[in-house]
């Protein structure tokens, strides 16, 4: 997989996984220790997250970091049993 995809990818799940949590930006940035701002320009793909804060936000959203980065996850949120499923596109 090339580092454009793999960087896609990431900010692709980052987005959904964050928002099918209910989370915001600050939200992230709080947990992760950076500017909120710099959680957009991950999610946008402008710069790339370090490892050290994928395995952060890998163990809060319970998924590996494999799967984070190669898959492109499709989100449904069921709103009556208040959980998210996660599931993988190839």
């Amino acid at each position: 997989m090339k580092q454009s995809n793999v960087r896609e990818t990431i900010s692709k799940n980052m987005s959904r996984l964050r928002k099918a949590n209910n989370q915001t930006q600050n939200d992230i940035g709080e947990i992760l220790g950076v500017h909120f701002s710099t959680v957009g320009d991950y999610e946008r793909g402008r710069i790339f997250i370090t490892i050290d804060k994928l395995i952060v936000l890998c163990a809060l959203w319970k998924i590996s970091i494999d799967v984070f980065c190669k898959s492109d996850l499709k989100i449904e949120k069921i709103i009556t049993k208040q959980t998210v499923t996660v599931t993988e596109i190839y």
